[in-house]
């Protein structure tokens, strides 16, 4: 499947997420995926590694370059495009499970175990991923960690009473260089790169 980015036509292939790029520089993929869906809903290639900056570094440069709401910084962020956090980013389930919602990131599908100002992209990376994930309390305990939500889509965040958030991932997906309506159209059209691992 072909994607634009930054005037540069790359070829993404999802075994191995090869890539090429029209000018011959190899490069890695930043991608955000969003509450609802596995497909990303803003991607694009990045030069690769080796200028030593984090993942942290590099995501919030990215966002800044391409006018990404957030909030936080290179140690984490409680918010990208607009998303909810402190307690608008919690769904109680029942008297006995609640799950806590916030953003996750991978590095070629898997979770590095440092947060991202301490995680270093090397040349042989290919995919840097924030993913919308949760961690669900319940009976007392912790029961898994940074699991993406697109596998449960919450109503809170999916369904009709999204509300302001959902009004937000528009218009910001609009900023990003794509409508609306094109991002969904190719998020539908697209496979997992990751099946059975993390963003």
């Amino acid at each position: 499947m072909g994607r634009l980015s930054k005037g540069n036509k790359i070829l993404i292939l999802s075994a191995g997420a090869v890539l090429l790029s029209c000018c011959g520089a190899a490069g890695a993929v930043f991608s955000v995926i969003g509450p609802c869906s596995e497909n990303p809903v803003f991607e694009l290639e990045f030069p690769a590694a080796g200028a030593g900056d984090t993942a942290g570094q590099i995501s919030e440069r990215i966002f800044k370059e391409n006018g990404l709401p957030y909030e936080g910084g290179a140690g984490g962020f409680t918010s990208i495009l607009g998303s909810p956090s402190g307690l608008a980013a919690v769904e109680v389930v029942s008297a006995k499970k609640t799950r806590f919602y916030g953003w996750c990131f991978s590095s070629d599908g898997v979770l590095p175990e440092v947060t991202p100002d301490a995680f270093y992209p090397d040349a042989t990376t290919a995919r840097l991923t924030w993913f919308y994930a949760f961690s669900t309390y319940e009976n007392g305990n912790w029961t898994d960690s940074c699991v993406p939500s697109y596998t449960v889509k919450a109503a809170q965040f999916c369904g009709p009473e999204a509300g302001a958030w959902t009004i937000n991932w528009k218009s910001a997906r609009t900023r990003s260089g794509s409508g609306y309506a094109a991002l969904e159209s190719a998020a539908a059209r697209s496979v997992s790169f990751f099946t059975g691992r993390q963003p």
